[in-house]
């Protein structure tokens, strides 16, 4: 009984990320982000800002900061290098109406003007790690 409680719980864990609601994964002290300097090939236009994503294996790592400025056009650029699993069906649940499947190199994701609020990255399943992304 424990065990099916136990995986009862991951898995309403799991699509309050999906669904972009607080988790107990907000309740993790640090968050997923380095300083990575991720070369992409995009060139965004003087009005765009850019949101660089390292997607490997069964984990998306933010390059740099995670806060943006709301109202202005966004691209979202994944770099993919062997995610596997869900982790290649990418969803910013408020941001996109449907998961996004990453292709391996470089993904461009035209995630409109964001309004202010806070979003989150993770897989269609909410099973990877998510990452919060802030719009001022």
């Amino acid at each position: 009984g424990i065990i099916l409680i136990f995986f009862a719980l991951y898995n309403i864990n799991s699509q309050l990320n999906v669904l972009g609601f607080p988790s107990l994964n907000d309740l993790k002290a640090s968050q997923t982000t380095q300083n990575l300097q991720l070369k992409n090939n995009y060139q965004p236009t003087e009005n765009e800002q850019v949101i660089n994503v390292l997607a490997t294996e069964f984990e998306y790592i933010l390059d740099g900061e995670n806060t943006y400025q709301a109202e202005k056009p966004t691209k979202l650029i994944v770099q993919n290098k062997d995610a596997f699993g869900c982790a290649v069906a990418l969803m910013v649940s408020g941001l996109m109406d449907d998961y996004h499947l990453l292709e391996t190199g470089e993904n461009v994701i035209d995630l409109g003007e964001p309004k202010a609020g806070t979003y989150k990255i993770t897989c269609s399943m909410g099973m990877v790690q998510p990452i919060s992304i802030t719009f001022e």
